[in-house]
């Protein structure tokens, strides 16, 4: 299995990339600095800004579609663009943040990128 499939399966089951049996990021947003279970140094395997960019490029689109759209459709005063536009974007970011960066640590290390 390629290295990309092994990082997203770490990234969405939030395991531990090297034993798959520990949870690889114990809190929301703070990177492990090793495994429970196995020890894996992840010191050198971080993400920094990487995810909220990425994030971020993926709501721009999907927030400014779905006001387009609202706007075609209803076309409903400025107050509820804005109303929809914040709800798509908390309602996409809080559960897209953690997930790209557990994928982006998780692939760091499968690559060995920090060494």
């Amino acid at each position: 299995m390629g290295l990309v499939s092994e990082a997203m399966r770490a990234a969405v089951s939030n395991r531990c990339p090297h034993c798959r049996k520990a949870q690889f990021f114990p809190r929301y947003l703070e990177p492990p600095s090793a495994c429970e279970a196995c020890s894996a140094d992840f010191t050198e395997h971080q993400a920094g800004d990487g995810a909220v960019f990425i994030v971020m490029l993926i709501l721009c689109f999907v927030t400014v579609g779905s006001v387009v759209a609202l706007e075609l459709v209803f076309s409903p005063p400025a107050w509820a663009h804005g109303l929809a536009a914040l709800a798509v974007s908390l309602g996409l970011a809080l559960p897209m943040l953690p997930l790209v960066k557990r994928f982006m640590v998780a692939q760091s290390f499968l690559n060995d990128a920090g060494a």
